[in-house]
């Protein structure tokens, strides 16, 4: 159960961090902006999965924390997937804003 609480309470720490906080959005309205693998349309297709992938986490930890669904495999995984699909979205953002910041 605790990895189901954790999970409940990290996933939307981590969506705000990476979409509201950051300014993410009104990053990519920029029309200066350049980039040179994601483009509008890979980071449309990749912001729409992470953003389904994370309400889904949330909701497979929600629902076990309410006793609705029992503990097993499946919620886990999909609370797994929400995770893993923000944190590697998180450390590609970090990784390609040190970049940015450090280029010459």
């Amino acid at each position: 159960m605790d990895f189901y609480a954790t999970t409940a309470q990290v996933i939307p720490v981590l969506l705000l961090a990476l979409i509201w906080e950051s300014k993410y959005l009104d990053s990519l309205k920029d029309p200066t902006r350049t980039a040179w693998f994601w483009k509008k349309t890979q980071v449309r297709i990749w912001a729409l999965f992470m953003s389904v992938a994370a309400v889904a986490g949330e909701v497979a930890a929600l629902l076990v924390l309410a006793d609705i669904v029992d503990p097993g495999d499946v919620p886990r995984w999909i609370a797994i997937v929400g995770l893993a699909s923000l944190l590697g979205s998180l450390l590609v953002r970090l990784t390609t804003d040190i970049l940015d910041a450090t280029k010459k």
